[in-house]
């Protein structure tokens, strides 16, 4: 995919007023409690495939700060200080 590829859709911020282009290959990190959505195709002869994932920090990072370190992140954390 090149930098100046065809746009595709754009992908929506409503509230802020604001839309970016999207071209084959893309991928759009953002803040999901933001209002959203994505246009219909700039081509209708292209296809598009959204696909959406939605990461909680309590379900990727267990988010629970009473749960004791092991004994290598330990190590790590005091390497990184």
């Amino acid at each position: 995919y090149k930098m100046d590829g065809t746009k595709i859709s754009y992908f929506n911020f409503p509230r802020l007023g604001v839309a970016t282009p999207l071209r084959p290959g893309d991928i759009l990190l953002f803040d999901a409690t933001e209002p959203h959505a994505s246009s219909s195709r700039c081509n209708k002869h292209l296809h598009v495939y959204c696909v959406s994932f939605y990461l909680k920090s309590a379900v990727v990072g267990l988010h629970d700060n009473s749960k004791q370190l092991t004994p290598f992140e330990n190590r790590v954390a005091k390497r990184n200080k």
